[in-house]
């Protein structure tokens, strides 16, 4: 039985019967009930896509270093970002198509990461584009997109700001695509920076000086994950909680690019 479904049916009638005063107050009662019970079982359902998602994120995250991709990488440090509608796992045993125009490619900014130049093309997840020795990016046409990169983390220590930039601007990139498309619903960002053991994050004091942070201790580091509401919302400001995480990691109490709340471009 689709619960959802019959739940919001009985809403809109108890919605139209006559509310006499007899009737009025079970009426509100029962109308209480079901919009707990509706609420409780959207919950349930982005909860249980919530656990498809990392799954799969995690998935690609062991896959990424055993070289399961489209192109050959170096074994080295490398940037993983997905964007994921949860749309697109809301079935199990299916994902939706999001119309991704495959036979016009050109008509999206299909710019991997880091690069100045890169082939674009079409695989069998849909469209696809790298940049030699670099990375990178692949949407799905399920809406999926996937952005490995690893020009950014090349050298040690990590450039932060171009490397804020960039994520932020591709990510931004990959929203205009999906906004040609028929995604629509939440959206779910993930950013993990792979095999950055020994990185360090300089950073400028008040006065102009430059000083290093200690080196990170861990093999990889997992940014907080963003959730848009929809595909319009302002990728800027969701993902500020993320950056401040990144600096946190290095030993500062936030990221230094932005100011008032935006970020310095």
């Amino acid at each position: 039985m689709d619960y959802k479904k019959v739940l919001e049916e009985l809403r809109v009638e108890l919605n139209g019967l006559e509310e006499n005063e007899q009737i009025k107050s079970p009426l509100l009662k029962v109308e209480q009930v079901l919009s707990q019970l509706y609420s409780d079982i959207l919950d349930k359902e982005e909860d249980e896509i919530r656990l498809r998602i990392n799954d799969y994120i995690e998935k690609r995250r062991k896959e990424i270093p055993i070289n399961k991709v489209p192109v050959n990488l170096e074994d080295e440090a490398t940037l993983l970002i997905h964007i994921i509608p949860f749309n697109s796992f809301k079935h199990e045993a299916s994902k939706p198509n999001i119309n991704l125009d495959l036979q016009n490619r050109n008509n999206y900014e299909l710019s991997p990461l880091y690069c100045g130049g890169w082939n674009p093309g079409v695989n069998e997840n849909g469209l696809f584009s790298y940049a030699s020795q670099y990375g990178y990016l692949e949407i799905e046409t399920s809406g999926i997109v996937e952005f490995v990169d690893q020009g950014m983390l090349s050298h040690n220590p990590i450039a932060s700001g171009v490397f804020e930039k960039t994520i932020l601007e591709g990510l931004e990139r990959a929203q205009g695509i999906l906004k040609q498309t028929d995604v629509e619903g939440k959206l779910l960002i993930s950013i993990s920076l792979l095999g950055i053991k020994g990185f360090t994050l300089p950073a400028r004091d008040n006065l102009g000086f430059t000083s290093n942070s200690a080196p990170f201790e861990r093999e990889d580091l997992h940014l907080p994950q963003i959730t848009l509401d929809s595909i319009n919302d302002s990728i800027e400001a969701a993902i500020k909680p993320a950056f401040d995480q990144l600096w946190r990691a290095f030993g500062y109490s936030f990221s230094h690019n932005y100011r008032d709340g935006e970020f310095v471009r």
